[in-house]
């Protein structure tokens, strides 16, 4: 029976490869459809459209849900109207049972709940693919949000990650493609990083350590985790309350000086990149929230990027040389960072960045062209000229999109490229200066 249900499994996640293929989806696989299956075999499989690819993966269950918010960062591998369709997908589903969430919170802490809590809300906060969050009280009164693993969706996604990985090896051996961009890696960086988002005591460390980063900045709160009462299923953290920024009232911007917390949030946000070497995968608008105090929380730290030091440097160098205009160079360093595969056309590409990073800065008062929209377009770009660029790479650039939604949501005419230009320039020369010291000179 549980082969059997591999099996029909297997075939579903190849018939949407095979829906979708034409459309460029994954690069436009290649390969003989007799590789893809037996899956589609005697079957037509009509071909897929934008508004139906997020419905597809959400109807895959939460590793497609997760495989499309992975996705919505690689415009290498998805075209610009399919980018699109991913950010409309949905990750809010019905609520697991109460009676199951309290069995898997007792399993964990080893106790009952009414021991842990003085109370504990049984209408869960938000239900996602993932998790569902209660609000709960400790004893002692201290307000807490408690996220629950939903039963049973580790092994869920152990097979489906298993198959997909099943298929991308399939598809590198067998297609041009495949060779090109290496899925099988991309699949393994996935999983991983999907496996660490369920470990919620990696989270917890998440918590802490940008509470500990953020210090600097007073006006940005982190809820910090309940380590008693935290485990691998189960994490507590502090409940904070506040409104989304997309819906502020109209009465609060009168009061608050939101485009000083504007600029703040995106000063934090690039600090944790170049200072830090961390990027928050999904510091989208509905992860940042107005507390009634007027400062901002940060929500959500399950997907945390590393970003090497040598990889922090030139991402750093990029965005500069671009800001400044100098295309050429942004380009030499864009081609750094990635890999030359052998039919990279290395002239057609510096001259295509140049020309785009002077429209960056031809429109640099309209943000028709903004530095998330320029790091996305030659992710896009380096790929159809034979660069293979590293994750971190599409990952910022989709961080500073989110940004620029938030930032508009505070402040509609705050000027984001100054406040990056700024503070990027404070970031270079404090790095000069402490290359000055004797360790950091002994080093080099």
């Amino acid at each position: 029976m549980a082969e059997s249900r591999t099996l029909t499994r297997y075939a579903e996640i190849a018939q949407l490869l095979l829906k979708y293929r034409k459309a460029g989806v994954f690069g436009g696989l290649d390969m003989d459809e007799n590789v893809l299956a037996e899956a589609g075999k005697g079957q037509d499989i009509p071909e897929g459209k934008p508004e139906q690819f997020a419905s597809d993966l959400e109807s895959l269950g939460p590793t497609f849900i997760k495989l499309g918010q992975s996705l919505s960062t690689r415009p290498d591998l998805v075209p610009p109207e399919y980018l699109k369709a991913l950010e409309r997908m949905q990750d809010d589903i019905a609520p697991v049972a109460f009676g199951e969430i309290a069995g898997i919170v007792e399993e964990e802490l080893g106790v009952r709940i009414s021991k842990a809590f003085e109370s504990f809300d049984p209408e869960p906060l938000a239900a996602a693919s993932l998790a569902q969050v209660h609000a709960a009280t400790l004893r002692g009164g201290r307000r807490v949000a408690v996220k629950v693993q939903r039963p049973d969706i580790l092994g869920t996604i152990r097979t489906d990650l298993d198959l997909i990985s099943k298929l991308a090896g399939t598809i590198d051996r067998f297609s041009d493609v495949g060779r090109r961009y290496h899925f099988a890696e991309w699949v393994r960086e996935f999983r991983k990083t999907l496996l660490g988002e369920l470990d919620y005591r990696l989270e917890a460390d998440n918590l802490e350590t940008f509470a500990e980063n953020l210090s600097a900045y007073p006006d940005i709160r982190v809820p910090q985790p309940v380590r008693s009462l935290s485990t691998g299923r189960v994490l507590t953290m502090d409940l904070l309350d506040g409104t989304k920024v997309t819906k502020v009232p109209d009465v609060a911007r009168t009061e608050l000086d939101l485009r000083t917390l504007g600029e703040t949030l995106m000063q934090a946000y690039l600090d944790q990149v170049f200072v830090h070497g961390l990027i928050h995968a999904d510091p989208h608008p509905g992860n940042v929230l107005l507390l009634r105090d007027g400062r901002l929380a940060l929500l959500d730290l399950g997907m945390v990027a590393h970003v090497p030091p040598r990889l922090r440097d030139r991402l750093l160098k990029f965005l500069l040389a671009a800001i400044d205009g100098r295309g050429e160079e942004a380009a030499d360093i864009f081609i750094e960072m990635g890999t030359r595969l052998e039919d990279f056309a290395e002239a057609d590409f510096v001259r295509e960045t140049s020309r785009l990073i002077a429209q960056y800065n031809g429109h640099a008062h309209s943000g028709a062209l903004s530095e998330g929209r320029l790091i996305m377009e030659l992710t896009r770009m380096a790929a159809a000229h034979g660069l293979r660029t590293p994750p971190e790479l599409s990952l910022l650039g989709k961080t500073l999109l989110n940004l620029e939604a938030v930032s508009a949501a505070l402040d509609p005419s705050m000027d984001v490229r100054g406040v990056i230009e700024h503070h990027l320039h404070q970031v270079m020369r404090k790095r000069v200066f402490k290359s000055f010291s004797p360790s950091q000179l002994a080093s080099e």
